[in-house]
């Protein structure tokens, strides 16, 4: 097996028979899916979760390489992208949001760009919550105790959001595997 660029894991994969004969290569076969290790480690800890927490790291020396801090500002020293835009997008859908997109974005990334008088993101961060017994939505939780509640959020955007956290940790992880028990399933991230 070999590791090719962005983490992605590629493998000569032959179907063996009852008999042990073995078949052509699979590599053009689109049933044949590998995933990366970091996709494997996101989606194992993700797949069923009713509740997800981003963390903050609220440490600013760690400004933008918190998971939270790295969605919304990006890390281009790993090629990990900022999803600010898509996250608001998303967030904005809230009807008990009604400031826009472009205030949901400016107000995002000054809760992550570490200065302190601004308001910053707490260490729990991010709450994505589709807890079937309450309201599902997001809760963006800041170092003053207060947090910005979107918990009325539709469907559709609950499950775009929840895309756009397993993306962003794929890239995260994949980035980061040390912080993560070099991606051993047995390690437990805490979302």
């Amino acid at each position: 097996m070999d590791v090719g660029s962005g983490g992605t894991f590629y493998a000569d994969a032959r179907a063996i028979d009852e008999a042990g004969n073995v078949g052509p290569a699979l590599e053009d076969d689109p049933s044949v899916i590998v995933q990366s290790k970091a996709e494997a480690f996101v989606h194992y800890w993700l797949d069923y979760d009713l509740s997800i927490y981003l963390h903050a790291d609220e440490d600013i020396a760690k400004v933008p390489t918190s998971e939270l801090g790295s969605m919304i500002n990006g890390d281009p020293a790993y090629g990990i992208p900022s999803r600010v835009h898509e996250l608001a997008v998303e967030l904005d859908k809230a009807p008990s949001w009604t400031a826009g997109v472009d205030l949901l974005v400016q107000m995002l990334q000054a809760y992550a760009d570490g200065s302190e008088p601004n308001g910053e993101f707490s260490p729990i961060g991010m709450l994505w919550d589709c807890d079937a017994l309450g309201l599902p939505g997001v809760l963006l939780y800041k170092t003053n105790g207060t947090f910005a509640d979107f918990a009325d959020l539709y469907p559709d955007a609950m499950g775009n959001i929840k895309n756009l956290i397993i993306a962003h940790l794929i890239d995260y992880c994949g980035a980061h595997p040390e912080q993560y028990g070099n991606l051993d399933l047995s390690y437990n991230p805490g979302w």
